[in-house]
């Protein structure tokens, strides 16, 4: 199935030499792991990560737990980055610590699987870990990507101030035209209010943040907005946080309020 969706994103690229990328939850199983806690790969990660290095994918993302090491290594030989979720600061010392490119802390804020701690504290958190490591693979800082709750331009601008390289949007995009969820779930993020999503671990046995059962973050209560593109969505915020980064002098300056 790896094979086929991988083939379908290509068919899809402006291009050959497009980048994208492919994400596999890698829960620990076992010991003092969460009891509810599945190997999604079914022991098949050795035959996957191979299928991913013939699809010339760009980064592997580990969206849950760690790889690995020979896995890291492997990726790394093929010219493949590899990237790996967090919620806790804890979390960027062991995927650093075998050979992280870049780390995507996800706060609580965030759709899907996700951890306990706030965007706001867990950014600043990982971002000085992040600070203490280099890849291996790029012989640079490791890079940090802000996740969880980032819906328009202020929240890019937040997120860059607290120590973000860049950021990861999932839910504003649920209702980009582009997108292939059907019409009523994009009418649902919408229509989400702030009490709209729930948190669970019925679904996948790890908690998940979900409105209804579509995978939704706390964003879907500020998406307002129907039938944009990606385009457009990206362009919005990315000039909404120009402008408000830009800005940031006025804050400074040397009389007094008083």
């Amino acid at each position: 199935m790896l094979r086929e969706m991988i083939a379908d994103v290509k068919a899809n690229l402006r291009g050959p030499s497009t980048p994208f990328g492919v994400d596999l939850l890698l829960p620990q199983v076992g010991g003092s792991a969460r009891k509810t806690n599945v190997d999604y790969t079914r022991g098949q990660l050795s035959e996957l990560i191979d299928i991913i290095i013939e699809g010339g994918v760009s980064v592997f993302v580990s969206a849950v737990g760690v790889p690995p090491k020979q896995v890291v290594d492997k990726l790394h030989a093929a010219g493949i980055l590899y990237m790996n979720m967090v919620g806790h600061p804890k979390h960027v010392h062991k995927a650093c610590q075998i050979g992280a490119d870049l780390i995507v802390a996800q706060g609580a804020e965030a759709g899907g699987h996700t951890g306990e701690i706030p965007t706001s504290i867990l950014i600043p958190a990982c971002a000085d870990v992040c600070k203490t490591y280099k890849s291996p693979f790029t012989k640079q800082p490791v890079q940090l990507i802000a996740a969880g709750g980032i819906f328009d331009g202020r929240s890019i601008a937040s997120a860059l101030m607290l120590g973000a390289n860049a950021v990861w949007v999932g839910t504003r995009f649920v209702a980009a035209r582009e997108s292939a969820v059907p019409e009523s779930a994009k009418q649902e993020v919408i229509n989400a209010g702030f009490d709209s999503t729930i948190k669970s671990t019925i679904w996948t046995g790890r908690p998940l943040r979900a409105l209804g059962t579509p995978p939704m973050g706390y964003a879907a209560a500020m998406v307002n907005k129907a039938n944009q593109s990606a385009g457009e969505i990206v362009l919005e915020m990315a000039v909404e946080a120009f402008n408000l980064l830009k800005g940031t002098d006025q804050f400074f300056n040397s009389s007094s309020k008083l």
